[in-house]
């Protein structure tokens, strides 16, 4: 998940910004992607028609952002909902980006999964009382 930054958020009110999404218990890790990074990340996947967007270094259109790793759990699903929340409207969030349709479609397959293993555990256990 990525928060896309204001161009005229403050280095000390970022600081701060990330301190509070690394205390979010759900959330791993929270790292600043400066607009100089952004720049060389989006080069990279570009490959060889990076060169469409040469001389963008003087005026880099990209915002800085800060990227955001949630731990994992079985809760996750709704514990990024619950986090897009509270910070779409923070002051220094001009944007947030996650798949919410991926995350939806894998929390759902998990708990197929967790279905499925108690169904079996369930076939097993009654098979051996048999």
């Amino acid at each position: 998940m990525r928060l896309y930054l204001q161009d005229n958020a403050q280095p000390g009110d970022i600081e701060k910004l990330i301190t509070k999404v690394e205390s979010d218990g759900a959330v791993d890790k929270a790292k600043l992607i400066s607009k100089e990074e952004a720049l060389q990340e989006f080069k990279i996947s570009l490959g060889e028609q990076s060169t469409l967007i040469e001389g963008l270094e003087q005026e880099n259109p990209l915002p800085a952002s800060v990227e955001v790793r949630f731990k994992k759990s079985d809760s996750m699903h709704q514990a990024m909902q619950q986090f897009v929340e509270s910070y779409r409207n923070e002051p220094q969030v001009q944007h947030v980006q996650y798949s919410e349709g991926v995350l939806g479609e894998i929390a759902k397959l998990l708990r197929s999964f967790k279905l499925l293993g108690s169904i079996a555990m369930a076939f097993m256990f009654s098979s051996h009382l048999l």
